[in-house]
């Protein structure tokens, strides 16, 4: 059978856009509800999802996904040409990173991320004053369409990951919350209520060590600098969760607080970044801000470049 160039031009691009729309998933709204008109006087007998997908350490790869594909026949082409060496390029991103990593993989064997997670997780939701653990769902692949429809409101699904920036100079530790109260039709992609807390580390070494050098600093005296890190990065997730989502008596003052302009190197993307917010805790070598969005950041006084109060 022939098919025509037009066609032909029609399927390749709808067979991008498909594969996408896989790789990158599709972005959600942080819902504007607060807990406070959620929750109210009351207490919810909840069912918590956490899920862990690996307690292996790995660098981050900022995934390249810049290629334009015209809709001429030509620039068809080149756009295509273009996706595929750029899908090179972030496979041989992704496999050395996964060679620098090594050395401290091998330091890092007996440090089991998701069970020192948990141990701090679990007194954490029983100190909680309105959310009642009915059952901690502890796991590393997240709800199946199956599950999520046999799950009863209300629950929670947090989701966390660890990792080196990616020059290796910062941990990152992150976890995503969305929360559902009452029974409704798609839930799982509408939450009430969700949030994202990320831990950002002081910066290894002191004279901008990178790379290879970097891993050599947290590996060093059996991965002490970096065990220290990972254990603070869980702590500062705790108590972001916890004043957050978990008790009522900080969420209910969400209006306080300094509001400012905090300028930092952001290691999530290796670049330089500005939020608003407000200041929560401050500390010798730490500042936890609240965006303007919601999200609460832990930043290592280090990575700050500058501050302004407005």
């Amino acid at each position: 059978m022939k098919i025509s160039f037009n066609r032909l031009n029609l399927l390749i691009v709808i067979t991008l856009i498909i594969g996408t729309l896989s790789m990158t998933g599709c972005a959600s709204t942080r819902e504007t509800a607060t807990l406070t008109s959620l929750i109210g006087n009351n207490t919810f007998d909840t069912y918590v999802v956490s899920k862990i997908p690996n307690d292996e350490i790995s660098i981050r790869t900022n995934v390249s996904n810049n290629s334009y594909i015209s809709a001429s026949p030509a620039g068809l082409i080149v756009g295509i040409f273009s996706k595929l060496i750029e899908k090179g390029v972030n496979k041989a991103n992704a496999s050395n990173a996964e060679k620098r990593v090594t050395p401290l993989l091998e330091s890092t064997a007996d440090i089991e991320f998701s069970r020192l997670f948990w141990e701090q997780l679990e007194p954490a939701l029983e100190q909680s004053d309105w959310l009642k653990v009915r059952q901690l769902d502890k796991r590393i692949l997240g709800l199946t369409a199956e599950e999520t429809d046999n799950i009863a409101s209300p629950y929670m699904v947090l989701n966390t990951s660890f990792q080196l920036s990616e020059c290796a100079q910062v941990l990152i530790v992150k976890t995503n919350a969305s929360l559902y109260i009452h029974n409704n039709e798609n839930n799982e992609e509408n939450p009430e209520y969700s949030n994202s807390y990320t831990y950002f580390s002081s910066i290894v070494g002191k004279n901008d060590e990178k790379d290879q050098e970097a891993i050599e600093l947290w590996k060093a005296n059996n991965a002490e600098v970096y065990k220290a890190a990972l254990n603070e990065g869980i702590q500062q997730n705790i108590a972001m969760i916890q004043r957050d989502l978990l008790n009522k008596s900080t969420f209910l003052d969400r209006g306080t607080g300094n509001t400012m302009q905090v300028k930092f190197k952001d290691p999530l993307y290796d670049t330089k970044r500005k939020i608003k917010g407000r200041t929560i805790t401050r500390s010798d070598n730490r500042l936890i801000v609240q965006e303007e969005s919601g999200s609460l950041i832990s930043l290592g006084n280090d990575l700050i470049i500058n501050e302004k109060q407005l």
